[in-house]
């Protein structure tokens, strides 16, 4: 490995570690660490160019810009509590800002920034960013029409959400045949309604793990999952085999995030919030409210976004664009207003994931290939299992198909369900971040990070035992 391959993954992991200490500077700790990365990444690809080549009065230019960018996000909180209109045309300017940034370095710096831009603009890594920035703000306003609807109420009172383990086998069976994001995203507003925000800690990771869970064996469950069917390297029967690996682990799932001492809010509580709900979602439609009216079937209508997400996924490879269009058409059928202020309420987390995963994908991972090779394929999933509770899933999905040989059932299982070890490392746990914030707070993720890898490591060990060692026994 380069020294500069060392320095990329030397600064992403002492970023990572600033998040665990400066949690409520997140965005500033992956901004400073983005910062670095590119400053490495473009020094790799132009060290022969010497300062004097750079334009000192350009940069003192652009120091300034970026001076008033820091002033204006300074400032950003106040705003946003008082003027909430104005903190739109604040983020606003911050934009135009930003791309007068990149315009000047573009056409300034030719000889300097057309690998870095090849690079970000590469198929899978543009493709990976677009749909984080429009999924993560859209699945904010799903969520927040659903919960508003009163059926995330009406099913906490139902037989399915008895209990927590049933609430979490319920979000498994969803991920098989929706999407790991949606049945986490549908998950959480239930739980919201169980025990209200601030619900077990354990139960948020545990949704996120069975989301995981449920995608992992299904070929329309995850991204990587769709990722290794459509390359077509094995038939879709291999990628059942996963169900040795994540039955036990939800069963053993179910039993740890039952056991806490909180207690869930009483039917009549649910009822009460239900009716508030609808009654405050009627008057912003401008409808007439009938007291006790439990769930608003117009509020309901934005969830074709899900259905418009799971489409466009399987269909296009364009989950983003399928969940707005399926929402902005729910939204004209029932005649739903666009809700701005939650869309910008969701700025903020989508920016900090966004940014963080660009700085994962400037980190030099074909630059660890050579060593990949020298592994069975058994041992080399279980690793790219590991290593995606810290890096993008996506890559690394990639890179084991170019390898080729593995137990794609494994594979599927590893990489879809290791990066629950971590908030950021799966879509799921951001999208859960949108309603319980305090799952973006890394510190709380400590000991849920050594019981959900030991969970994974469990569930490998399950599949292997099956498929390497009793199969083939009694087949023989």
């Amino acid at each position: 490995m380069t020294n500069y391959g060392i320095a990329s993954f030397v600064a992403f992991y002492m970023m990572l570690a600033g998040l665990l200490v400066f949690h409520k500077r997140k965005n500033t700790v992956v901004g400073i660490g983005f910062a670095v990365a590119t400053f490495i990444f473009l020094l790799k690809h132009n060290h022969h160019l010497e300062i004097q080549e750079y334009g000192i009065g350009l940069l003192t230019l652009l120091l300034l810009v970026a001076s008033g960018i820091g002033a204006l996000w300074v400032q950003r909180r106040n705003v946003q509590r008082h003027r909430p209109r104005a903190y739109l045309r604040l983020m606003v300017v911050q934009g135009i800002l930003v791309l007068a940034i990149l315009i000047l370095t573009t056409v300034h710096f030719k000889d300097i920034f057309p690998p870095y831009l090849e690079h970000m603009g590469e198929h899978h890594r543009f493709h990976l960013l677009w749909n984080l920035a429009a999924i993560l703000p859209g699945f904010s306003l799903v969520s927040y029409y659903f919960e508003h609807s009163g059926a995330a109420a009406g099913i906490a009172r139902s037989w399915f959400a008895r209990t927590d383990a049933r609430v979490l086998w319920c979000v498994f069976c969803m991920s098989m045949v929706l999407d790991n994001i949606a049945a986490a995203m549908i998950g959480a507003t239930i739980v919201a309604s169980m025990y209200g925000q601030h619900p077990p800690f354990k139960l948020i990771v545990a949704i996120v793990m069975a989301s995981n869970l449920g995608g992992a064996p299904s070929p329309v469950g995850d991204t990587t999952t769709v990722m290794i069917f459509m390359a077509q390297v094995c038939p879709v029967t291999d990628l059942f085999k996963g169900f040795a690996a994540v039955l036990p682990v939800q069963f053993l799932l179910a039993i740890w995030a039952s056991r806490h001492a909180e207690k869930r809010l009483s039917d009549r509580q649910i009822v009460e919030h239900a009716e508030r709900e609808v009654e405050r979602a009627d008057r912003e439609l401008h409808v007439a409210h009938q007291p006790h009216q439990r769930i608003s079937w117009r509020s309901m209508c934005p969830l074709l976004g899900v259905v418009g997400l799971l489409m466009g996924n399987v269909f296009y490879d364009q989950p983003a664009l399928g969940l707005w269009i399926g929402m902005l058409l729910g939204l004209a059928i029932g005649r739903v207003r666009l809700n701005t202020l939650e869309l910008l309420r969701a700025t903020p987390n989508a920016t900090f994931l966004v940014t963080l995963v660009a700085t994962a994908e400037l980190l030099p991972l074909d630059e660890v290939k050579p060593f990949l090779n020298g592994m069975t394929r058994d041992e080399l999933a279980i690793l790219l299992g590991l290593k995606s509770a810290w890096l993008d899933n996506i890559p690394l999905t990639a890179i084991a198909i170019s390898l080729g040989g593995f137990g794609w059932g494994l594979l599927a299982y590893c990489v879809g369900v290791g990066g629950s070890s971590m908030w950021f490392g799966s879509s799921a746990g951001v999208a859960v971040g949108q309603t319980f914030h305090e799952a973006h707070n890394t510190k709380k993720w400590a000991w849920p990070f050594v019981v959900m890898t030991t969970l994974y490591l469990i569930g490998a060990g399950c599949y292997l035992l099956v498929w390497r060692v009793i199969v083939p026994a009694l087949g023989g």
